[in-house]
C-alpha cells in the first residue's frame, strides 16, 4: 500500500502544466462536459488558426507538440482543442449526445471563446482528417458560420465518410492484402486480415471499433504514413510529456476512446452535394486550401479532386495541393510543404 500511495504522491509532484508564459488552456462547459482548449504559438501575431484533430478520438493537445507542426507556432497563434471524448476531456456524455450536430455547436463555441478571449484580426479554421469533415460540416451548416473566418484549411479532409470507408476496404481487402499474399510477404498476417474483414463486414462496411482496427490494417500498408515509424517515435515521447500534463489523464483518455468509438455513428456522414442531407461543399464559399497525399488510402487522389471540385468558392480563391510520397498526415510525410502552402494561403487571405 505505501508503494502504491508513493508512486500517487510521485506522480502528483511531477505533474504540470508545461506551459510557457504566453500559452494557456481554458475550457469549454456544456453540461457536465468540459473540453480544454490549448492556446500556443506567436501571441503577437494578428492570424489565429483553430486546430481541428482527426480520430474521432485524438487530441489537439497532442497535435501541439509535434516537431512538424511547431513551425507554424513561430508565426501564427493557434488554438488547439479536445473534441468530446477525446484526448484530454472530460464529462460523462450520454450515447445521444453523439451525434455530429453536437459536435458542431462544440466547435462553434471554441469559436465564439477565442474571439471573445483573444479578438483575433484574422481568423483561419484547420481541420484534419475526420477534423476536416467536421470543420467542413460547421461552415456548410449555417451561412453565417463562415463570417467568423478568413479561410478554411484542411488537411487530409475524408469528406465523404461512407465512401472513404468502402473504398478503404476494398483496397485493403481486395487489392493490397491478396497481393502481399502472392508476393509471399507476411502471408499470414495478411490471411487473418482477409478473414477478419468477411467476419466483421455488415454490408460491406464496418462499425464502431471495427474502424480503428481497419484503419490498422492501413497504416501497416503504408496508407496513413509514408515515415511509417515516425508516429511510433511521437507516441513514444509525446505520451510521457502528456501523462504528466496536469489537464490530462490516461484514465479519461482510454475511456474516451471506447466512447467515441462504440457511440459516434458517422459510418454514413457526407457532405458531397449530391447528399441528402443539406450540409453541401457547395454551400462552402470561403477561400479554402486542400492538403491531399497521393498516397492517401483512407481520402485517396481521386476523392479528394472530387471534393476540392464541389466547393462554391469561386476557382481563384480556392487550392487544391496534391503531395507526392504523402500518406494521410501531410504535415509529418511533407512538412515544409504544407507550412510553406499555409504560409502562402494566409498571407493571400
Amino acid at each position: 500500500m505505501k508503494k502504491i500511495i508513493i508512486i500517487i504522491l510521485l506522480i502528483v509532484t511531477l505533474s504540470c502544466s508545461f506551459l510557457e508564459p504566453n500559452e494557456e488552456v481554458l475550457y469549454l462547459k456544456d453540461g457536465d462536459i468540459y473540453l480544454p482548449i490549448y492556446t500556443r504559438g506567436n501571441p503577437n501575431s494578428e492570424n489565429y488558426i483553430i486546430w481541428t484533430h482527426g480520430g474521432p478520438g485524438s487530441s489537439g493537445m497532442y497535435y501541439g507538440d509535434i516537431e512538424e507542426i511547431m513551425p507554424l507556432q513561430d508565426n501564427y497563434r493557434i488554438i488547439y482543442w479536445d473534441q468530446m471524448s477525446s484526448g484530454a476531456s472530460t464529462g460523462n456524455p450520454s450515447k445521444d449526445d453523439f451525434t455530429v450536430e453536437k459536435f458542431s455547436a462544440h466547435l462553434d463555441g471554441v469559436v465564439k471563446i477565442v474571439e471573445r478571449r483573444y479578438h483575433p484580426k484574422n481568423l483561419y479554421l484547420l481541420g484534419h482528417s475526420w477534423g476536416g469533415y467536421l470543420a467542413s460540416f460547421y461552415v456548410a451548416d449555417k451561412l453565417e458560420n463562415q463570417d467568423h473566418f478568413n479561410g478554411l484549411i484542411l488537411l487530409n479532409p475524408i469528406l465523404n465518410i461512407k465512401r472513404s470507408l468502402l473504398e478503404s476496404i476494398s483496397y485493403i481487402k481486395d487489392t493490397y492484402a491478396p497481393k502481399q499474399i502472392e508476393e509471399g510477404v507476411r502471408v499470414e498476417y495478411w490471411g487473418k486480415a482477409i478473414d477478419w474483414y468477411n467476419d466483421n463486414l455488415v454490408d460491406g462496411k464496418l462499425y464502431g471499433k471495427n474502424i480503428a482496427k481497419h484503419y490498422d490494417y492501413i497504416e501497416e500498408a503504408g496508407g496513413m504514413l509514408i515515415q511509417r515509424d515516425r508516429n511510433d517515435e511521437l507516441v513514444s515521447r509525446l505520451s510521457v510529456k502528456m501523462a504528466l500534463m496536469s489537464p490530462f489523464h490516461f484514465y479519461n483518455y482510454y475511456t474516451n476512446q471506447n466512447n467515441i468509438r462504440t457511440y459516434l455513428e458517422i459510418e454514413d456522414a457526407n457532405l458531397e452535394n449530391n447528399s441528402p442531407q443539406t450540409q453541401h461543399l457547395e454551400n462552402i464559399t470561403l477561400p479554402v486550401i486542400l492538403i491531399a497525399g497521393k498516397d492517401d488510402k483512407i481520402a485517396f487522389k481521386e476523392m479528394s479532386e472530387d471534393w476540392f471540385s464541389m466547393f462554391g468558392t469561386i476557382p481563384d480563391n480556392r487550392r487544391l495541393r496534391l503531395y507526392e510520397n504523402c500518406g494521410h498526415a501531410s504535415f509529418l510525410d511533407q512538412p515544409d510543404q504544407y507550412v510553406s502552402d499555409i504560409k502562402e494561403f494566409i498571407y493571400r487571405y
